[in-house]
């Protein structure tokens, strides 16, 4: 693993360079003005700070006119996660069990991912995975926005934008080394440095890895991985800023598979000895960014990202189902925007463009081994079955403006134009082959009025638009049709929302509560339904526009620091996801709530402060039951209410840390489906009583 980590970033270092300097070239000639100072990082309270500079849309905050949440360094080294979606997210209002934010819909790209401020996916590889894609130790902070944002967020991130600050180079030298064990084989090591070359010039470095058996038998939901960045940042003048940063990211994980109702009662850890699945994936991710102040006014910001991901997947789910399987995906990104404040009704102006654009491969081969031996992990590439390429571009032109036409009132309105451009081509033949365009302008408007004493009243309406993806414009194979392509599935028509939201947030008791609650409501048209072909058509199933949804909700955070030793933190959600018009050839959803949407989410934290430097947190986590289909038929699940705790404590170079995940020992899954057939399976989420403890040392 370490040699092929190495290896791996040896082989990329070109790639970064060529995209440092190619931004570098293109933005130097672009960067005249007088000189003048950045603007220094932030150390005076909001309240001192300029309205334009309160409600930039560059990053979310107290002054923003949308939903959102930061996740704040401290709360990052509270949790110290493994598995960021059930041990940080849940913290979180508005996340969903099915990997998008607000949509309980694992197949659409409803939510965008960004490093930086960086998107780092194109239209239709979007959900929020971004935590699992990035070293740990190596993010700063985390801002989740739920719902559509600004124009700088992707049009089809109408449930929402995950946002992954990474760290920067502290001003003096640090370093810290960290060792982590825990239940079930885990062992995670991490060191990270970084500090000042000169007063211009500084760097952060990290690396970490992480060996993890996992609870399952059979070693089935093992997991390793490992990371290694760096990043520099480098103020060629006074007015000027350059950040470069590299990451490369392999993780190698098992899959267990589902189990039926029958198995989870009689041994919930079973790992199904009759399935194999493994994935082994790479993430080489350079990236970017040059900020320029120009001028009194402006400035100009330029960002350029490229990942490269590469991946095998095993596959054995039975003797006439293996395949062996390799993908290579390359994902750009460029983004520019230049900001204009104004003295006119203390106005600004954004003006920018986006463009992305992916190359993926994809093949599929036999497996030339036994079943027997592929349940051992031993497979072999046979006959290629799959082939295809797929491309898409993105094009984005973006404007914003704000303005205050009285003090405490602040309206901005902003226009998105999406182009998109879609190709597939099937390598082995001609069926399979298409291309499609798409084009949109996505409209928000947005306002804040902050009341004496903090308070902020905000609201905001906001347009969506997703394009369907390749998949989704062609047809599904099935013996003995291939997958094909079909006229009739290109006149699919993009996914369109429209989203009202209405929000408050301020504080209490000389700041010491603190709350943010907003209400949401968002409906969906044009919503892709599969259907089967016709007999005497070249296709097996093909995809139609014929459904309609609505989900609305209320989203709450509360902390409160009671005393001097004792704090709080709440986060709720209550949220209503169902088909309004939804019909297929076979059945009508209208009315119907969507699976896996429970209409409840409640995390509670209680932190307490004995001595200095100790700190124990319990946290309790509480999901209403949810319909296990579609269809609302066959019952409900409800997860067992879960407590987890933690303890730290920390001195200046030392500090220590035990956890106690899942604490009174519950016997829970927290996705439980029905099939078709109406046979309940257990397949995410769950494992007992799990003790981690680690130690780390600055110096």
């Amino acid at each position: 693993m370490s040699e092929k980590l190495i290896l791996g970033v040896a082989e990329n270092v070109p790639r970064a360079i060529a995209v440092a300097v190619f931004g570098l070239s293109c933005q130097w000639a672009l960067a005249q003005g007088e000189e003048r100072v950045l603007a220094p990082v932030r150390t005076t309270a909001d309240a001192d700070l300029s309205v334009q500079e309160k409600s930039a849309i560059e990053t979310f905050s107290t002054y923003s006119p949308m939903s959102g949440t930061t996740i704040s360094p401290e709360v990052l080294d509270t949790v110290k996660f493994v598995d960021p979606r059930r041990e940080l997210l849940w913290r979180v209002p508005g996340m969903t069990m099915i990997r998008n934010i607000r949509i309980p819909d694992g197949s659409k790209s409803y939510t965008d991912k960004r490093v930086d401020g960086m998107r780092v996916n194109t239209y239709s590889t979007g959900n929020f995975n971004a935590l699992d894609e990035t070293s740990p130790s190596d993010i700063e902070r985390v801002e989740v926005i739920t719902g559509p944002g600004s124009v700088l967020s992707s049009s089809n991130a109408f449930g929402g934008t995950i946002n992954v600050i990474t760290r920067d180079p502290p001003r003096e030298l640090e370093r810290r080394i960290s060792q982590e064990v825990g239940a079930f084989d885990l062992y995670r090591t991490d060191y990270a440095q970084g500090g000042a070359l000169n007063k211009d010039l500084g760097y952060f470095f990290n690396l970490n890895y992480m060996d993890n058996k996992g609870w399952r038998e059979n070693d089935s939901a093992s997991q390793k991985k490992g990371a290694l960045s760096g990043k520099l940042v480098y103020r060629p003048d006074e007015f000027s800023k350059l950040t470069a940063r590299l990451e490369y990211l392999n993780d190698i994980s098992r899959d267990p598979g589902s189990i039926s109702e029958e198995q989870f009662h009689a041994d919930w850890r079973e790992g199904l000895a009759t399935q194999y699945k493994k994935s082994d994936t790479t993430y080489v991710t350079p990236s970017f960014q040059y900020k320029r102040r120009i001028g009194d006014n402006g400035e100009l910001n330029v960002s350029a990202l490229n990942r490269v991901t590469t991946s095998t997947s095993l596959s054995a789910t039975s003797a006439a189902a293996m395949s062996v399987g390799e993908g290579d995906t390359t994902e750009n990104s460029i983004q520019s925007m230049y900001r204009h404040d104004f003295s006119f009704a203390m106005s600004t102006l954004y003006l920018g463009v986006d463009t992305t654009w992916m190359d993926a491969k994809s093949k599929s081969f036999k497996n030339a081994t036994s079943y027997a031996r592929a349940l051992d992990g031993d497979f072999a590439k046979g006959a290629l079955n799959t082939y295809t390429v797929g491309k898409e571009k993105h094009s984005s032109p973006f404007l914003h403006y704000e303005f205050s036409p009285v003090d405490s009132l602040r309206l901005s309105l902003g226009v998105r134009k999406d182009d998109f451009d879609l190709e597939t081509d099937n390598k082995l033949g001609d069926k399979g082959d298409g291309r499609k365009s798409f084009s949109k302008l996505v409209r928000k408007f947005g306002a804040t009025y902050e009341f004496a004493g903090g308070y902020v009243l905000w609201a905001r309406a906001a347009e969506g638009f997703l394009a369907p993806s390749v998949s989704d414009l062609l047809g599904t194979g099935g013996a003995p049709n291939q997958t094909t392509y079909v006229p009739m599935n290109m006149s699919l028509k993009p996914i369109e929302s429209m989203t009202y939201e209405l929000g408050l947030r301020g504080q209490l008791l000389a700041k010491r509560l603190r709350f943010d609650t907003a209400y949401f409501d968002t409906d969906l048209k044009n919503m892709i339904v599969r259907e089967d072909c016709a007999p005497t058509e070249p296709c097996y199933q093909r995809n139609v526009n014929a459904g309609k949804a609505r989900l609305h909700g209320l989203e709450t955070s509360i902390s409160f620091d009671v005393t001097r030793w004792l704090d709080t933190g709440l986060s709720h959600t209550w949220s209503i996801v169902e088909y309004k018009d939804y019909k297929t050839p076979t059945y009508d959803y209208s009315g119907n709530t969507w699976k896996g949407a429970p209409a409840h989410h409640l995390n509670l934290r209680v932190g307490v402060k004995p001595v200095e430097g100790l700190r124990a947190e319990l946290e309790y986590d509480h999901i209403a039951s949810y319909y296990r289909n579609n269809e609302n038929v066959g019952g409900t699940y409800k997860r067992p209410d879960l407590f987890h705790l933690r303890v730290a404590y920390k001195t200046k170079t030392w500090s220590a840390w035990l956890h106690v995940l899942n604490l009174f020992d519950k016997k829970y899954a927290e996705r439980a489906w029905m099939t078709a057939a109406g046979k309940a399976t257990y397949d995410e989420g769950y494992k007992p009583l799990t003790l981690r403890a680690g130690v780390s040392y600055n110096f």
